[in-house]
């Protein structure tokens, strides 16, 4: 984007020159700046124009999108090229003639001041171009390619009087296109096509990836050695310097020797490159160690003494250090509950540097799930008395055992209770523990023991349950309100997950929510120990 200006300037100025000399009959300057094929009056104001819109663009707008300005102007692009185009096409009226007849030289002058088709039709894509400059197609945008067309020809055309090979750059006996055209058509499409760099083409040169590196150094000095190669070789022929054969034949050789050169510099650069860049990545992940172990270590070290804090509070309840008046309980359970959520997000903080950093070590049996069930019961029971929330069980007699870990998994339904009881709203609340099996639809064996967490919480909206489960968010449904992230969501779906189940949620807003834990039977887990 930053070529943009400049490059839209030089066109401006350079148009401004050619129609100053029109306007004011200096053949001299004209000659000096065209060379034997000048630039059309036409052209210049064309060119004023459409250099005009990126410089203010660029300097004025500050790359806004200019949308009307830019519709109006691709419509008149167009309409003036079509309008030049049509008497060479189908005989009408000249426009250039109508604008300014008498600047034009006598048709039996071998170059007449007139705009050539080619420019006509290059003006209509940058018209086009305009138009479609923000619009997409599958994904591509239109613009980009209109706007490779018209680098794409320039080229062609500037090889063309390079090599002095007319039949490259002249549309047989109408005008030929100025090479000073052609060198302002180069300049004002690259510009436009740097306008936006993270489009289709644009996006190419301008990535920072290495093929963004490689495209901007191999394509333009390719075709330079080329064109370099070709030129050298045709004046040599042209001279008498040799045959068409040995030039051939010298131009492949040198051109061998101009890419193969290139390629070895490009692949010395991008060795360097890549040496930078493994020693950085070694260097962040080196400070990223550093940050992760000093952050186990605070959280573990900060773990210490808030289980000493539970300890020292829960013994001032139970009035062993004598007896509490009512507010007095009441304050020193607010603070209890305040250090026992503290406590949590640490213990959660602790376990997931563990399944983060490394693989973590399961020790999977054949368990009850009943069992896990009444551990996790028993560590929610003091906040669900604080919170006067009524916890019912619905188990089924025979319970088949899964192949879990029994810690991992009471720690699961732990945070799962613990967020239904805290996002459950008023006293008196219910909520539902149940434990089934159920089997596949169409198999009369069963396949998962399925438990289920329900409260009457505020609920979810769809985007809170898709981001639900991925770490360092809040809802606005109450999960995980108090601790202010997810980290328990999303440390129990990553255990779950290790155990071969599967953790999901329904809910809807103002109607609760169901945590849902499925458990492949022991028989069909297919489990392996970490």
């Amino acid at each position: 984007m930053a070529l943009v200006g400049p490059l839209a300037v030089s066109v401006f100025f350079i148009a401004a020159i050619v129609l100053v000399s029109w306007i004011f009959a200096l053949p001299h300057l004209t000659t000096i700046l065209n060379g034997k094929q000048p630039m059309a009056p036409t052209t210049a104001v064309a060119f004023l124009v459409y250099s005009g819109y990126w410089c203010y663009w660029c300097f004025l707008a500050r790359g806004k999108s200019l949308k009307m300005l830019r519709l109006v102007l691709g419509f008149v692009f167009m309409t003036g090229g079509l309008l030049v185009l049509q008497p060479y096409l189908f005989g009408g009226p000249d426009l250039e003639n109508l604008l300014h007849g008498e600047r034009l030289p006598s048709v039996d002058l071998p170059y007449p001041g007139r705009m050539s088709p080619l420019t006509a039709f290059m003006f209509f894509n940058l018209g086009l171009s305009l138009v479609f400059l923000l619009y997409r197609m599958r994904g591509v945008y239109i613009a980009q390619f209109l706007l490779l067309i018209n680098i794409i020809m320039s080229l062609v055309f500037l090889v063309g009087y390079l090599m002095a090979e007319p039949a490259l750059y002249s549309p047989g006996p109408y005008t030929s296109i100025s090479n000073l055209t052609v060198f302002c058509f180069l300049l004002i499409s690259f510009a436009a096509l740097c306008a936006h760099p993270r489009q289709t083409v644009a996006s190419l040169f301008a990535s920072s990836s290495l093929g963004g590196f490689v495209a901007r150094r191999l394509l333009p000095l390719c075709f330079l050695g080329s064109v370099f190669g070709g030129s050298l070789c045709v004046m040599g022929e042209r001279s008498g310097l040799w045959s068409r054969t040995l030039g051939i034949s010298l131009q492949a050789v040198l051109e061998a020797a101009i890419s193969g050169t290139l390629v070895a510099a490009i692949a010395l650069s991008i060795s360097k490159i890549e040496r930078d860049r493994e020693q950085a990545i070694r260097h962040k992940e080196k400070l990223a160690g550093q940050r992760e172990n000093f952050m186990a270590v605070l959280t573990h070290d900060l773990k210490n003494p808030l289980i000493g804090n539970e300890q020292v509070l829960a013994a001032l309840l139970r009035g062993q250090l004598g007896q509490l008046t009512e507010g007095q309980s009441q304050l020193i359970g607010v603070v209890k509950q305040a250090n026992h959520e503290l406590l949590t997000m640490i213990k959660n903080l602790l376990a997931l540097y563990r399944y983060d950093r490394e693989n973590p070590a399961f020790e999977f049996s054949e368990i009850d799930v009943s069992l896990a069930i009444q551990e996790a019961l028993s560590n929610v029971k003091e906040l669900a008395g604080l919170h006067k929330a009524e916890i019912s069980t619905n188990l089924s007699a025979e319970m088949p055992r899964v192949r879990a870990d029994s810690t991992a998994l009471a720690q699961v339904l732990t945070n799962l209770l613990q967020n239904a009881i805290k996002s459950s709203s008023g006293e008196g609340s219910r909520i539902s523990l149940e434990a089934k099996v159920e089997s596949p639809a169409g198999e009369a064996d069963p396949q998962h023991v399925v438990i289920l967490v329900k409260d009457q919480g505020l609920g979810l909206t769809e985007r809170e349950l898709e981001l639900l489960f991925y770490g360092y968010h809040q809802t606005a449904g109450g999960v995980e309100q108090s601790s202010g992230t997810a980290l328990g969501l999303y440390l129990s779906h990553q255990i779950v997950r290790a155990m071969g189940g599967n953790l999901s949620c329904e809910s809807k807003l103002g109607a609760g929510s169901t945590f849902r834990i499925e458990l492949p039977l022991s028989s069909i887990s297919g489990v392996e120990v970490l």
